[in-house]
């Protein structure tokens, strides 16, 4: 039996903008942006919606469940309200439906998920920034967005959940808060995001409008605008680099990885890279991400780093701290790596909607429309910590693949589904299977006892005869 709480917020969206008709999915106009949000650990689910109503009564209808009402605050913004709700104890494998909404503020469609059933052995899709508006109307971000999301889902069934690297929205600053919502509209459109639990980053346009990011996620573990989450046998860190504060980020890592000592993988995500192909690498957040974040990942454990920001995708080389390690041939699509402690690899997603691409840069203001990376390799154009990187101006999406011992990383095309790019990450190996390394612990430790049992016996009969000495009954 699964039980549910719900905690509800009210915070200021902006009404649907004309540029974007309403979703589909929405059954009753009073209700909207349904999004079915990664919760604290894989039988979670964080839910939210916005509502044109602060009526009380809202809840999450559980068909053949139970129903909870919702605490609603009462503060707007341009007449919307958010409502997140929080599903804890569900059942692995077992089917849910559920609406939203009440009869005061209107219901939503009824929908369905599943939790996928509980192993060590499962994958999620990572996406580059949807940065839906982007395009400034060159390109329909919206139907680009709703294609990737419905083509990838389609192409890796038992996707466990999505998660996608900030940028969301480009929320751009002249945009009007209708504009901006239309955008979030655009974002919550694909049938997925109510079907399959989603973890998002705050990017820096989503940075532009943080009341319209509050009111649309609920984030599980939250402070400070960072969010941890457990799944499996990984536990995933949010951390907002926005935010340039290394003891914040720091302290947060700490306390999450202190909180799940035991997990396989740790995986850390974050808008903005480290190691970055762009004119973005030359910029003063990259300096700071590397000088002062990466240290600390290293130190923390942290195996593996997935960050988006660039619009070109890049794989650096193990990084320990700031500093590469180097593997003896070229990296290559292919590549298999084992981490030594304290070696971090950083993945930096291209976009998943192709509203917007940056060239490969050299500096600030240096950039090479359709250079290759053999090219970039040949004229010794790679820059610090980068191992290999991509453009090839289409979208793409990163298969992550788990399990005890490896992390195997696929980045492919949307369209054709063909490979940019494959790294695994394998775990250092003892040497030994897993008898084997039994038998390495038992047999000594049998010895050991063996021999104290001798040594023991040894005294027993003096021991006795001491006791009878002294008319002590033995």
């Amino acid at each position: 039996m699964y039980t549910m709480r719900f905690l509800a917020l009210a915070t200021t969206v902006a009404t649907t903008a004309a540029l974007v008709t309403a979703p589909a999915y929405a059954a009753d106009k009073g209700i909207d942006d349904v999004f079915l949000g990664i919760g604290t650990t894989n039988t979670s689910a964080n839910i939210s919606w916005t509502s044109t109503t602060p009526a009380t009564d809202q809840v999450v209808e559980v068909k053949d469940g139970e129903t909870v009402a919702a605490k609603t605050d009462t503060t707007a913004f341009n007449g919307m309200y958010g409502v997140d709700a929080e599903l804890t104890g569900l059942t692995p494998g077992k089917a849910y439906s559920y609406r939203v909404g009440s009869d005061t503020a209107g219901w939503s469609d009824w929908y369905t998920f599943t939790p996928e059933a509980e192993s060590t052995n499962w994958n999620f899709l990572f996406y580059g920034d949807p940065q839906i508006g982007a395009s400034k109307g060159k390109k329909d971000d919206p139907a680009l967005w709703k294609h990737t999301v419905d083509t990838t889902v389609k192409n890796n069934p038992g996707t466990d959940f999505l998660l996608t690297a900030g940028d969301q929205v480009n929320a751009d600053r002249s945009a009007t808060e209708e504009q901006k919502e239309a955008e979030y509209d655009a974002f919550f459109a694909p049938a997925a995001m109510r079907q399959l639990r989603t973890a998002v980053q705050d990017g820096n346009h989503d940075k532009r409008s943080l009341d319209a990011f509050h009111t649309h996620y609920n984030l599980p573990n939250a402070e400070d605008q960072n969010y941890y989450f457990t799944y499996n046998n990984a536990l995933i860190i949010s951390l907002d680099t926005n935010i340039e504060d290394t003891a914040l980020h720091t302290e947060f890592i700490k306390k999450a990885i202190a909180a799940h000592p035991n997990t396989d993988w740790v995986i850390a995500t974050f808008h903005q890279p480290p190691y970055a192909q762009s004119y973005h690498a030359y910029e003063d957040k990259t300096t700071w991400l590397r000088d002062e974040l990466t240290p600390v990942l290293s130190e923390s454990g942290v195996d593996l780093v997935l960050s988006g920001h660039e619009h070109i995708y890049g794989r650096s080389h193990l990084m320990k701290g700031n500093t590469p390690v180097k593997q003896d041939k070229q990296a290559a699509p292919g590549d298999t790596l084992t981490p030594a402690d304290g070696e971090v690899l950083y993945i930096t997603a291209n976009s998943a909607t192709g509203s917007k691409f940056y060239d490969f840069s050299t500096a600030i203001d240096e950039q090479h429309p359709n250079l290759t990376f053999e090219d970039s390799v040949a004229k010794n154009m790679l820059g610090h910590g980068t191992a290999y990187w991509n453009q090839d101006y289409t979208p793409d999406y990163t298969d992550v693949q788990v399990t005890p011992t490896s992390l195997k990383v696929i980045t492919r095309n949307v369209d054709d589904n063909s490979v940019v790019d494959e790294v695994t990450l394998n775990k250092a190996s003892t040497g030994l299977s897993d008898a084997e390394l039994a038998a390495a612990i038992v047999v000594p430790l049998l010895a050991v006892l063996a021999g104290l049992g001798a040594l023991i016996a040894q005294f027993i009969e003096p021991i006795r005869a001491q006791l009878r000495a002294w008319g002590l009954p033995v």
